[in-house]
């Protein structure tokens, strides 16, 4: 994220890791070798990612879904009024904002 800022982009996309159906990822999901994020440990890292981004960056995205027939985790992620709530949450009651640690 600090990478990204430094480029100062016009517009950047938050997104979530998928862990489809038939991919290799779900063979690592259901051996547990790969845990997906919690919903709030989503909402955390997103506010942060947020804080680090110049303030006239566009967020064109900040949560998606899989396929929902294709999707094995994480379930919450097709809840994104939730999500997108979450992280408003979060920033509200952190008292922070998208660029407060934007390096200029």
């Amino acid at each position: 994220a600090k990478d990204v800022a430094k480029l100062h982009p016009d517009q950047v996309k938050i997104h979530l890791l998928h862990v489809l159906k038939g991919t290799a990822l779900e063979t690592m999901y259901q051996n547990g070798s790969y845990v997906p994020l919690s919903q709030e440990e989503y909402v955390r890292m997103a506010a942060g990612v947020l804080e680090l981004l110049p303030e006239d960056t566009v967020i064109a995205r900040i949560t998606g879904d899989g396929m929902a027939d294709q999707l094995v985790a994480p379930l919450w992620s097709l809840k994104k009024t939730c999500v997108i709530n979450g992280i408003d949450k979060y920033l509200f009651e952190n008292n922070t904002w998208q660029g407060r640690l934007a390096i200029e």
